[in-house]
This record gives structure tokens, C-alpha cells and sequence, in this order.
């Protein structure tokens, strides 16, 4: 089994967070090859401590560092996170933010396959207080996100360069993030079924106007065009297309559609608009 180091920045105090350290200790006590860290800053700042979780006082920017306009938040920006990661040495590296619940999949693929990424997209669920399968309705596939990524050490070692100081909890990072992985790694969406992770349907601010959010769309939108194209391309071409109803059934051929619209030679000779 591939030895993992699964980081999250544990911050709130929220059922749902609750939820997503009970999903992680659950598949830590199947996949033995995973350790739990706690990544957080230096300098002591608010956050959430846990027994089960090394605490790695190591960041050193924030949002404050990046950012014009006054803001009284501190927040880590994604590539120190990643990087952080990295120094640890594991085989892989995983980050999910800390109200998603993962599951066992998740790992049993990344443990049966070879990929140096592996983004993961989550299904949406209604509200739940616990675990308890036979009591989770699910809403639709967001299809159009990524919370949990785990990636090959060595790979991001290489490749970190490739990836912008975005902020986290604030939009385009992910997608980013995830295009990135399917232009230059061997990677793959774990965007299948059934699901990877799941996520509870609440009220999102990530897109309300802030310094933060204009943050990251002033480093996505114009000065990486051809990972926006590349991306929305596939995004309203395949998964806005999937089969059936919210979203939930993968196209027969996704996993070779995958590697054609995130192959740069054929996206340069095959694209012409994604709307």
C-alpha cells in the first residue's frame, strides 16, 4: 500500500466538520497506511486541534500576504499547503478541505492504481448527524468542484511551480488545481460511481464579493486561458452532458474523453467554444 499523508486544516466547529474527522478516522483505521496531520500556521491563530491528528504548526502566508485590500481573516494559501505536505516525505500527499466526508474508496483506488493525482469530486447530500448510510439522500453530483486531492510527492516536487498561491475556500483553485494535474501528470477524475467523497448542501459565501475571491479570479481567469478554456470545455462538453438526471452517471467512454480534452495537442486542434 502506498504510504499516504493526509493533511486538513481543521478550522471549524461545525457538525459538518464533525462528519468529515469521523469519515477520515474511519478509513485510517481500514487503510493503515495513512497518517493524519493538522496543518496549520506558525504564528498561533484560531483553529481546531484533534488527538488523531499531528498538529504541524508550519504555514507561514496567508491571504494577508497576497491580498491589496484590508481583510481581518487568515487564511493559507493552496500551494503552501501542498508544498508543506510534500515535506513530509510520504509516498503521496492528500489535502481535503474539512467538511467533506471521504470514503473508503477513495483510498482503496488510489492503493489499486498507479496515477501521480487523483482529484475528487464529491456528491452533494442532504443534511445527516451521523454516518449511518441507510439515512443519506443524495442531491447531485458537483460535478464542477474538487475538495479532496491526493497527489504523488515526487510529481508535485517537480510540477509546484505550475500552481498559483490561491487562496483556500474561495473559488477556481480546485479547478485549477485539477486541470493542471490532467495536463501534466498521469492523472485522473475521480468524479465516478459511486462517489469518492460526499459533501452537506449549505449556504456557500465563496463567490461573495471579497478581497480573497477577486484574489484568486485575477490569478485564473485572464493570465490562465488556456487551462480556463481547457477546462470549461470539458466541464459544459462532457460532465454538464453526463446521462440521466443531477449529474450521477458517467458517460460509457468519460475515462478516454478525459484524455482527449485534457490532452494539449487535441485540445488545440479540437476546440472552438465550450458554450
Amino acid at each position: 500500500m502506498k504510504r499516504i499523508a493526509l493533511g486538513v486544516n481543521l478550522f471549524g466547529t461545525s457538525n459538518r466538520t464533525d462528519l468529515c474527522i469521523e469519515s477520515i478516522l474511519k478509513c485510517q483505521n481500514k487503510h493503515t497506511n495513512i497518517d493524519l496531520f493538522n496543518i496549520q500556521f506558525k504564528q498561533p491563530a484560531k483553529f481546531r486541534s484533534h488527538d488523531s491528528f499531528k498538529l504541524l504548526n508550519v504555514l507561514e502566508k496567508s491571504n494577508q500576504d497576497v491580498i491589496k485590500s484590508p481583510s481581518t481573516k487568515i487564511i493559507p494559501l493552496m500551494s503552501e499547503l501542498f508544498d508543506r505536505l510534500a515535506e513530509l516525505d510520504y509516498e503521496y500527499f492528500c489535502f481535503t478541505n474539512d467538511d467533506i466526508i471521504l470514503s473508503n474508496r477513495y483510498f482503496e483506488f488510489i492503493n489499486n492504481t498507479n496515477y501521480d493525482c487523483y482529484p475528487a469530486s464529491r456528491q452533494a447530500i442532504q443534511p445527516i448527524t451521523s454516518l449511518d448510510h441507510s439515512k443519506i439522500v443524495g442531491e447531485h453530483y458537483q460535478v464542477a468542484g474538487f475538495d479532496t486531492f491526493c497527489i504523488r510527492t515526487d510529481w508535485w516536487r517537480k510540477n509546484t511551480h505550475r500552481f498559483p498561491d490561491y487562496i483556500l475556500g474561495h473559488p477556481c483553485w480546485d479547478v485549477h488545481y485539477a486541470t493542471l494535474c490532467m495536463r501534466f501528470g498521469t492523472s485522473t477524475l475521480c468524479n465516478k460511481w459511486p462517489p469518492p467523497t460526499f459533501h452537506i448542501v449549505h449556504g456557500d459565501a465563496s463567490h461573495d464579493p471579497s478581497p480573497e475571491r477577486d484574489h484568486n479570479f485575477s490569478l485564473y481567469w485572464k493570465p490562465h486561458k488556456f487551462d480556463v478554456d481547457m477546462w470549461h470545455n470539458y466541464l459544459f462538453k462532457v460532465l454538464l452532458r453526463r446521462p440521466g438526471e443531477n449529474y450521477m452517471t458517467p458517460h460509457s467512454d468519460e475515462e478516454q474523453l478525459e484524455k482527449q480534452y485534457f490532452s494539449d495537442d487535441w485540445f488545440k486542434d479540437n476546440y472552438q467554444s465550450y458554450q
